[in-house]
C-alpha cells in the first residue's frame, strides 16, 4: 500500500509506503517529486512498476526505483491514474475532462474519451468506469461505466448522478467510491446508498 502527500506549501509531492501504518509526518518518504509539484495519483502496473502523476507538469513518472523516470506525457495536467489488466489510463485535470490511454508510454496526444476527470477503475467484468468530478459545484456529471474509446460523456446521462466521486476502487467484486463533499464511501456497483461515512481518501 502507498499513500500520497498531495503537496507541501511550495514543495514537492511525496509518496509513502503505509503497510506498517504509523505517524507519516515524521517518516522519510519513499519518493519525493524532483520539482515543486504535487503527486495527485499513483498506481501499480501488472508487472510491478509504480507510476505517479503530477497535476502541474503533464508528466506521468515511473517511480519504481525511487527516482522519477518520465513514463508518459499528455497535453494537459493529470488528475487520475489507473493501472490493470495490461492497460494504463490517465484522466486530465478537472477542467479538461479527457482520458488518455498511456499503456505504451511516451508522448500521447490522442484522447481516448472525454467528459471524465476522476475515479478511473475497471470492474471484474473488465468495464472501464470513470467519474466527472464537478469542481464548480454546478451539479453536472456523475459516475459512468463501460467507458468506450472515442466516446464523449459530457452530455451523457451518468450511470449514477453523484457529482463528487473523487476516487474509486474494486473490492470483493464491487466498485466503491469516495464521495468527497459528503465524506461517504459509496457502493457504486448497483447505485446503492452510502456504505460508510467520514472518509476522504481511498486506495
Amino acid at each position: 500500500l502507498a499513500g500520497v502527500e498531495f503537496i507541501q506549501e511550495g514543495g514537492p509531492g511525496r509518496v509513502y509506503r503505509v503497510n506498517d501504518g504509523g505517524d507519516l509526518t515524521t517518516t522519510v518518504p519513499d519518493f519525493e517529486m524532483p520539482i515543486s509539484a504535487p503527486v495527485i495519483d499513483i498506481c501499480s502496473t501488472d508487472d510491478g512498476r509504480v507510476l505517479a502523476a503530477s497535476s502541474t507538469n503533464q508528466i506521468v513518472y515511473d517511480i519504481t526505483t525511487g527516482e522519477a523516470v518520465e513514463f508518459a506525457v499528455i497535453p494537459v495536467d493529470a488528475s487520475a491514474l489507473y493501472c490493470g489488466e495490461g492497460k494504463i489510463f490517465v484522466a486530465s485535470f478537472l477542467f479538461s475532462a479527457q482520458v488518455f490511454d498511456i499503456t505504451e508510454g511516451g508522448t500521447v496526444d490522442e484522447v481516448y474519451a472525454t467528459g471524465i476527470n476522476r475515479g478511473l477503475v475497471r470492474n471484474v467484468d473488465g468495464e472501464l468506469w470513470g467519474a466527472f468530478f464537478d469542481s464548480d459545484f454546478a451539479g453536472a456529471g456523475g459516475l459512468y461505466r463501460n467507458i468506450e474509446q472515442g466516446e464523449d460523456y459530457t452530455n451523457e446521462a451518468p450511470y449514477i448522478e453523484l457529482t463528487d466521486v473523487f476516487a474509486t476502487t474494486v473490492h470483493d467484486e464491487r466498485v466503491f467510491g469516495i464521495a468527497s463533499f459528503s465524506e461517504a464511501v459509496v457502493d457504486l456497483s448497483d447505485g446503492l446508498p452510502a456504505f460508510a461515512h467520514a472518509m476522504n481518501a481511498i486506495l
